[in-house]
């Protein structure tokens, strides 16, 4: 009867713990994140550049004597097909808005990049006339803009 009790509670604590590692994030992104970079002001600038570019972003704003870069806001869609008797009928609908600012510092001998997104999502059950409302960004696109750049270093 002991081992019988000591197996059950084994048993169940293995499954309590694979239950609490399986609600542990792997990895955390953290947006707004700067990284500093060792490389020359115009190979970090010409990554910067080439990333958001990479990436379907337009430049809308290039100051590099200042170190910013402010991409125009990119509109990402929807596609829904609805059979209207014998034809298809093809809806787009926007789902989001997009705006990059990064912002290059010289420190000492590193270059310090801080990638910001300003992301709005379309509601359209909103009952509000402007259906855009301004979300918080995950760190997703942030980090991917930052491995870009690294990566463009390194070659």
């Amino acid at each position: 009867k002991l081992k019988e009790s000591v197996m059950k509670n084994l048993s169940l604590l293995l499954v309590m713990l694979f239950l609490f590692v399986g609600c542990v994030p792997q990895s955390t992104i953290i947006p707004n994140t700067p990284q500093n970079y060792q490389a020359e002001y115009n190979k970090v600038w010409n990554a910067a550049v080439d990333s958001i570019d990479e990436l379907g972003f337009t430049a809308a704003q290039l100051n590099k004597e200042e170190g910013y870069i402010t991409t125009s806001k990119e509109e990402t869609t929807q596609v829904y097909g609805q059979m209207t008797g014998p034809e298809l009928l093809l809806l787009m609908i926007p789902k989001e808005r997009v705006k990059i600012t990064i912002r290059l510092t010289k420190e000492g001998e590193s270059i310090r990049v801080n990638v910001v997104s300003f992301i709005e999502r379309f509601n359209s059950q909103s009952i509000l006339p402007n259906k855009w409302s301004q979300v918080e960004s995950n760190g997703t696109l942030e980090k991917e803009i930052q491995e870009k750049i690294k990566a463009k270093l390194i070659l």
